[in-house]
């Protein structure tokens, strides 16, 4: 009797509650919330789970109070967001297990316990700042309705995939190179997308949709739709036909960023960290689609094909991480890595994973001149710097871990006299580890790294990206911030459209 006035007692103090001068919604007694599967664009997908579970990692979302919440109110939006990213990190700590022995996952990059804002204020905006994650919301003038960024699950899990890259790699944190930033947000854009592929409601909607034709544009290749839309409505250029803010099954052909402009409508290919990011994720839906089409080939239904390849893909992208080594053309690096982890794993996929790498011009052809090398002769070259070895079944990757710190104004005169750049003065991380591959025989077979003129190229391409968008400091939308005479990243914000 004392269980059911304390049960009682709490719902009608839930009831009574008003926070941020939010209306009333009324709780139902229940510990389940409802969330969209995609975003608000899609009512039809709603999924509901019990709000009561513990977090492979520490999480904590402010005005999270449980389950039972009207869909759209503060509550649920805050216990949604638990639910979402700790679905796709449970997916996620699963995947990176199996995908061999790498290094152990217990804390967040720089945090014990991240929390989480569902509501952060005004704007057209979501980010991550090592602490917490933040999802901003903003007026839709033409629908006339408040577009909230933690309704879109796509968001949601970006922003966790950005976290949950810093965890695996927080040597990409404040390293500058164009690349670099652009693979956070191809790896939160992939993110996204394995989200999506855990829901199978979610999967037999894209493929009603597309009639099995996953690369045509679907509701799952489409990445938060209503924001997209949204930011549209709000835009002073508007494009008729946008409908999302990035579109996976968009085909895009990589070059290199620093010979991008700086600036162009979506459909264009730009030197944006955002846009050019598209590159690689493009990529990786394509070879995902085409491993779904080799299973069905094989006699699986679409539906199971779909999750044998997210699987496969999840694995070889977390292991492929793990252990590329940091260079300016890192999109190259990882295509280099992923063929190797499918190559150790049996090479079942070498003809698509290499046929959609070299298409898009992501695996850069070149001819090496290998002095017949071992890893032995390789090991005494590189005595003064630390290193790892990966081993890829028979394969091997000697990777050199030094970390390098520079100073462009001082390595090149020239930079210092042509630009005022102020940043240019500053200490700097920058990409310089150096890959080394061995077959069976311990004989080198590749080599992926970075030559000085690509460092100080890209590494001044940044800076003067970083100045004139005024994105130092410690103003709320600066990037990164100056320690002790040293440019450190302060966040990855993904304002739409913008750094």
């Amino acid at each position: 009797m004392l269980s059911f006035l304390n049960k009682f007692y709490n719902i009608l103090t839930l009831r009574q509650e008003s926070i941020h001068g939010e209306p009333l919604f009324f709780h139902n007694g229940t510990n389940s919330t409802r969330f969209y599967l995609n975003d608000p664009t899609t009512p039809q997908l709603i999924n509901e789970q019990d709000a009561t579970f513990k977090t492979a990692l520490p999480i904590s979302s402010l005005n999270d109070k449980g389950g039972g919440f009207e869909l759209g109110s503060l509550q649920q939006q805050a216990s949604a967001c638990s639910i979402m990213i700790n679905n796709i990190l449970s997916y996620m700590m699963v995947a990176y297990k199996t995908s061999g022995p790498l290094k152990t996952i217990s804390k967040w990059a720089a945090t014990n316990n991240l929390a989480i804002k569902s509501r952060a204020g005004v704007d057209i905006n979501a980010y991550y700042d090592r602490k917490s994650l933040k999802f901003f919301y903003f007026k839709d003038t033409v629908k006339n309705k408040t577009v909230y960024a933690c309704d879109s699950n796509s968001v949601v899990s970006h922003e966790f995939g950005h976290a949950f890259l810093d965890i695996m790699r927080p040597d990409f944190w404040s390293t500058q190179a164009p690349e670099i930033w652009a693979y956070h947000e191809a790896f939160g854009d992939i993110t996204a997308l394995i989200a999506s592929l855990q829901y199978d409601s979610l999967i037999n909607c894209a493929l009603e949709e597309t009639k099995g034709n996953m690369m045509q544009s679907n509701v799952i290749s489409r990445l938060a739709s209503e924001m997209g839309i949204g930011l549209n409505n709000v835009s002073r250029d508007k494009d008729p036909g946008r409908n999302c803010l990035r579109d996976l099954s968009t085909v895009f052909v990589y070059q290199t960023p620093e010979s991008l402009p700086k600036s162009g409508p979506e459909s264009m290919l730009i030197n944006e960290c955002h846009s050019f990011s598209r590159v690689f994720s493009g990529a990786f839906y394509e070879i995902l689609i085409l491993i779904n089409k080799h299973h069905i080939a094989l006699g699986r239904s679409p539906l199971d094909a779909m999750k044998i390849s997210r699987d496969v893909m999840a694995r070889y992208l977390l292991k492929a991480t793990a252990a590329v080594p940091v260079t300016v053309r890192l999109f190259d690096a990882l295509s280099r890595q992923i063929l190797q982890v499918d190559q150790s794993e049996g090479g079942k996929y070498q003809d698509i994973i290499k046929d959609v790498f070299t298409r898009r011009k992501i695996l850069i052809q070149r001819i090496l001149m290998l002095d017949n090398a071992n890893i032995d002769s390789v090991k005494k070259t590189i005595s003064d710097n630390p290193y790892e070895l990966h081993l890829l079944n028979k394969n091997k990757l000697l990777r050199t871990i030094s970390k390098k710190t520079i100073n462009l104004s001082k390595m090149d005169k020239k930079i210092s006299i042509l630009s005022n750049n102020p940043l240019l003065k500053l200490d700097i991380d920058v990409p310089s580890e150096t890959g080394y591959y061995f077959d069976e025989n311990n004989m080198l077979f590749d080599v992926v790294e970075t030559t000085n003129e690509e460092m100080i190229t890209a590494a001044y391409d940044c800076l003067e990206f970083l100045d004139k968008k005024h994105l130092v400091g410690s103003h709320g939308n600066a990037l990164f911030e100056i320690k002790h005479g040293k440019l450190i990243r302060k966040q990855i914000v993904c304002r739409c459209g913008g750094a």
